[in-house]
């Protein structure tokens, strides 16, 4: 992740050809998002996918201090967590 984030911005996250070839972008820097221990209005949402599962795309969200809160897939089929 970027050091000081901005929508937009966009990088791969690892390189291993045929076997993780993930990117992300990143969507927002103020998403909300409720979870069971509470809710964040400022939470950064990036939309991630790889070219090994075409069509497949996940939103994450992630609070400061804490890390990876929320991973969704929003469209395509589902991935093993």
């Amino acid at each position: 992740m970027f050091a000081r984030p901005r929508a937009g911005q966009s990088a791969r996250q690892e390189l291993y050809k045929g076997q993780a070839e993930d990117h992300f972008s990143v969507v927002s820097l103020h998403a909300s998002i409720r979870v069971p221990w509470g809710h964040s209005s400022s939470a950064l949402l990036t939309k991630e996918w790889t070219p090994l599962e075409p069509g497949v795309l996940d939103h994450k969200f992630y609070v400061r201090g804490i890390g990876t809160v929320l991973e969704r897939t929003v469209k395509g089929r589902q991935r093993a967590q």
